[in-house]
């Protein structure tokens, strides 16, 4: 019988949490630094540009190229550092590595949808972009997770500041 100090199935669950929170900070990290870095700002600028206060895009071509501008180089970096955390584990802690694939598979179910919204696939925004979707918000923001209207914040409340996609972590260590 083995002796375990940890459960390898907690170990494993964890893991999976983990490199799924990972890649959140990453995506949260990437824009903010969108914001303070104008090389990346220049790019990022289209997402600002592309919805007006009630959410609704202001052309679809501007929407994509938005999409291709600053979704799918976000997602890119999450896929980039979710694959170096799998290295990372691969290596050095191997049998737990296949937990982390979760944080890579997180992070296409981000870049698939984002492709298909810069090529234009209809009704795609509707499924994916859930942030972003117009009309009436149902519910005030909510305080440790991502919703619209605390998103909505971020463009035309104050562009410096909520930064966050999903968890907004990064934002309460701001202040």
């Amino acid at each position: 019988m083995e002796f375990y100090l940890v459960n390898p199935w907690i170990a494993n669950i964890c893991w999976v949490i983990g490199s799924i929170f990972f890649v959140e900070l990453v995506r949260d990290i990437y824009h903010l630094v969108s914001h303070v870095w104008s090389p990346l700002y220049k790019w990022h600028g289209w997402h600002h540009r592309v919805f007006r206060p009630d959410l609704t895009p202001v052309s679809q071509e501007i929407y994509q190229k938005a999409t291709w501008y600053h979704d799918v180089p976000e997602s890119l970096v999450m896929l980039t550092f979710s694959l170096l955390l799998w290295a990372i584990t691969f290596v050095w802690i191997p049998s737990y590595h296949w937990a982390t694939l979760a944080g890579v598979v997180y992070t296409l179910s981000f870049l698939f949808p984002a492709i298909a919204r810069a090529t234009g696939v209809p009704n795609a925004d509707q499924l994916t972009d859930l942030n972003h979707l117009p009309g009436a918000f149902s519910e005030p923001p909510t305080n440790w997770f991502v919703n619209r209207p605390y998103h909505w914040r971020h463009h035309f409340d104050n562009q410096n500041a909520y930064f966050c996609g999903t968890l907004s972590l990064v934002d309460k260590l701001m202040g």
